[in-house]
């Protein structure tokens, strides 16, 4: 036995909301003429109920003796003008009739098998008894006669578009309208099969359902998957079909029904997402007028018994019998004020107030005395069926200030370069452009990113020498030089170069001041000379005294006397020569041995010599070790630093600079920030870049993205569908000719020269006309009129 549920009573005998367990998901519901009784259907259920007072009664079961897929239904409707008979359309593609008046247990009068898939549709014509129509997946709608139990005609088909919903047009009786899922709309003359009277394109992507205007004889409401409910305005001119109203859902719309009674208003369910029944204004798209939110999954279908009465179905296997004062009103609840900022930094505030009727106020004040109920003055009737009116005053705030975000960031969007030069200059150039603006703070950071991250960070600018302490060729005295033998765990403390390296002399190491010494210190910084490469590692450093630093007495201990080398006199190297040492002086030999073990890298502050002058003397290194060293050793010191940096900027708004450091750094950083964290910065600055109509720079920054969620948005949504303007057939091979057997037509010729446009194609909005948009133009200089002759003044903008 079923289980009813019935919700506390708020009104008179039979005016509430109540409902029932049908014990299966329900697919459609239909009702009977005089809303008596309700007949649901599913997969697992076919069950009649009678409509009582507050409940629902079942009444007959229809799924008995051997059960088999006729009784999956997907559709079922109760015939307008004879109470015994029903009509279903099965998941196999089976169209079956139902006579009530039977007596054995099995109800079904005809089972009809034309259709080759699944039934989504079946419709009674409203006059003629014996006409049922259905709509199948196959893409075919069939005409079968009650009276023959034949199909008499078959209309639509060469498409192959899965018809959605058919309906019979209460108004007159030769005319019917399908939806399909390729998201059109068509109207048909049932006395002709071969072709149909309008075609529109009504939705994108499946249109589900479609219902015409109990009043208006020249209106029809569709719906489909992408959340629109539209209302057609049927015409008999060239113009066929147009829009007169869209309805803004939140989910795909799967039904649509009619309020009786009700010019503008509509009922509706969605498919997925939301599970409430929304009724409409569509004079107000976008927020329902009525929400009824008793089912707990998808409402499939809506039956109304009278215009504050009506029932539903749902996949959550309840039947509910909805009353309109029992809904929740969500203008009621809507904010009357509304603050919104531009891009340029105006504000937007407004503000609304109640304009109700003189009428409406006195009702109000009546309804607050103390006079007995059947006293009071009550409002109009029929004022809580529509939306109360408000006048609302709207006020802008421009921003007065110059230099104003929005500037800055058009300015630094355009004017920041991202790639394509060497990294120091990349910065550099930022550096210039954020200083150009006024944006000191950023300038200085993208400075600090090119001192941290050039491959010679350290290297300066030569020093001039005092005159008393340059050197003539004629005194410089060739040195020799010594570096110890380089192997895979080591770097090295030392090293000896002739023209084109520097080097430390025998005085140098001994602390000696000699007037040779200093002058062959000042030489390794003469502009007339290649100057010496600068790196952070183990620095040899010589006091004011003549002593050698403590660091370095193990490792110059040890060296070797058979490492000794002739330099090179008079004349520059061909080659390289890394391998080649140079000892000590003699009396030193004994003390300094070599070290194996090289310290650990530090940075070490430079110290005056006895002249006052900064002395930073380095170690020569491989040059393929130099490269890399200061890139590696800045990483690991000042990486987290910069990170940080980047995660401040984005915090505080500026997800443009974060967004360009990171870039121009590349892998120097990126390990360093979190997928997620470099997701949502570059989503936001693409988003912003969008906003400002920055479409190229906005494509530019996706393509520099490593993310792939980033990355990936360029790869969305660039496929274009094109269909032929005469058969609707898919253009797959060229959008100016059709190449379907059937047709073999051109498709939008230019209407000056009657030639296919195979480029850029211009029409106008107002008669749908065009062409190439050099003949357009040529056209339009000295004519005003279409020059199709339809009639229509074009404008080329």
């Amino acid at each position: 036995m079923s289980r009813t549920v019935t919700d506390a009573v708020r009104g008179g005998v039979g005016h509430t909301t109540f409902g029932v367990e049908v014990e299966g998901s329900i697919n459609a519901i239909s009702a009977r003429r005089d809303s008596s009784q309700v007949v649901v259907a599913g997969r697992s259920v076919f069950k009649i109920f009678h409509v009582e007072e507050c409940s629902f009664r079942e009444t007959l079961n229809l799924r008995v003796g051997r059960i088999t897929l006729r009784y999956s239904c997907s559709d079922v409707v109760w015939h307008p003008l004879k109470d015994e008979l029903l009509a279903t359309g099965a998941t196999n593609g089976h169209v079956c009739t139902w006579n009530l008046l039977k007596h054995q247990g099995n109800k079904l009068e005809h089972e009809f098998t034309n259709h080759s898939r699944g039934v989504n549709r079946v419709s009674f014509h409203p006059l003629e008894w014996y006409i049922l129509l259905s709509g199948s997946q196959d893409g075919t709608m069939k005409f079968f006669d009650l009276r023959s139990n034949l199909c008499e005609a078959t209309f639509g088909g060469k498409q192959n578009e899965s018809v959605r919903d058919i309906q019979f047009s209460p108004h007159d009786s030769f005319y019917f309208a399908t939806t399909s899922d390729t998201g059109g709309i068509q109207t048909w003359d049932f006395r002709r099969s071969d072709k149909y009277l309008l075609n529109n394109v009504a939705h994108i992507g499946p249109a589900f359902a479609l219902d015409w205007h109990p009043e208006d004889r020249n209106a029809i409401a569709t719906c489909g998957r992408d959340k629109l409910i539209k209302v057609w305005k049927l015409d008999n001119s060239d113009n066929g079909m147009t829009v007169e109203n869209t309805v803004y859902c939140i989910a795909s719309v799967a039904r649509v029904k009619w309020r009786p009674n009700k010019k503008y208003y509509i009922a509706s369910c969605s498919q997925v997402v939301d599970q409430t029944i929304c009724v409409w204004d569509v004079r107000r798209p976008y927020m329902p007028f009525a929400v009824f939110e008793e089912h707990k999954d998808m409402a499939t279908g809506v039956v109304w018994k009278d215009p504050h009465v009506f029932m539903s179905g749902g996949k959550d296997g309840m039947l509910y019998h909805h009353i309109f004062k029992d809904a929740k009103r969500p203008a009621e609840s809507g904010s009357p004020v509304g603050v919104s900022m531009s891009l340029h930094g105006n504000i937007c505030h407004v503000l609304s107030k109640s304009s109700q009727t003189e009428s409406q106020q006195q009702a109000a004040s009546y309804s607050n005395t103390r006079k007995p109920m059947s006293f009071r003055r009550r409002g109009p009737a029929g004022m809580q069926d529509v939306f109360q009116p408000y006048e609302s005053s709207m006020l802008v705030y421009k921003n007065q200030e110059k230099d104003t975000f929005s500037d800055l960031f058009l300015a630094c969007a355009q004017r920041f370069q991202l790639t394509g030069r060497p990294f120091p200059e990349l910065c550099e150039h930022n550096a210039k452009v954020s200083r150009e603006l006024g944006r000191y703070q950023v300038a200085q950071t993208w400075n600090m990113l090119k001192l941290m991250y050039s491959d010679n960070p350290m290297a300066k600018p030569a020093i001039a020498q005092p005159e008393s302490l340059k050197q003539t060729d004629a005194e410089r005295v060739p040195e020799l030089s010594v570096t110890p033998q380089p192997n895979d765990n080591t770097v090295e403390s030392a090293a000896g170069q002739t023209d084109d390296d520097s080097a430390l002399s025998d005085s140098e190491l001994d602390g000696g001041h000699t007037p040779a010494a200093l002058k062959a210190r000042d030489r390794s910084r003469d502009g007339s000379h290649t100057a010496a490469d600068f790196f952070f590692g183990e620095q040899v450093r010589v006091d004011g005294e003549g002593e050698v630093d403590e660091i370095y007495d193990e490792e110059l201990s040890t060296l070797s006397m058979d490492a000794w080398t002739l330099p090179n006199e008079a004349f520059s190297q061909r080659h390289e020569i890394v391998d080649t040492y140079r000892p000590p002086s003699p009396d030193q030999s004994q003390q300094y041995k070599p070290n194996t073990v090289t310290p650990a890298i530090e940075l070490l502050d430079t110290e005056p010599d006895s002249l006052g002058n900064q002395l930073l003397v380095a170690p020569a290194i491989i040059p393929s070790v130099a490269k890399e060293l200061p890139f590696n050793q800045l990483s690991a010191k000042f990486t987290p630093i910069v990170a940080d940096m980047l995660a401040f900027y984005a915090n505080q708004g500026d997800v443009q600079m974060a967004v360009s450091a990171l870039i121009v750094l590349g892998d120097r950083i990126r390990d360093k920030i979190s997928l997620d964290d470099q997701e949502q910065w570059f989503m936001s600055y693409i988003d912003l870049l969008t906003r400002f109509k920055l479409w190229c720079i906005a494509s530019e920054v996706t393509k520099l993205s490593n993310h792939s969620n980033v990355s990936s948005i360029n790869q969305q949504s660039t496929t274009v569908y094109t269909k032929c303007n005469h058969c609707s057939g898919q253009l797959d091979q060229y959008s100016w000719a059709c190449q379907r057997p059937n047709c073999r037509k051109l498709t939008n010729t230019c209407s000056v020269c009657h030639l296919p446009v195979k480029g850029l194609y211009v029409w106008c909005q107002g008669c749908s006309h065009g062409g190439h948009i050099q003949h357009i133009q040529e056209w339009l200089q000295e004519n005003p009129m279409c020059p199709t002759g339809c009639g229509h003044y074009c404008e080329y903008t």
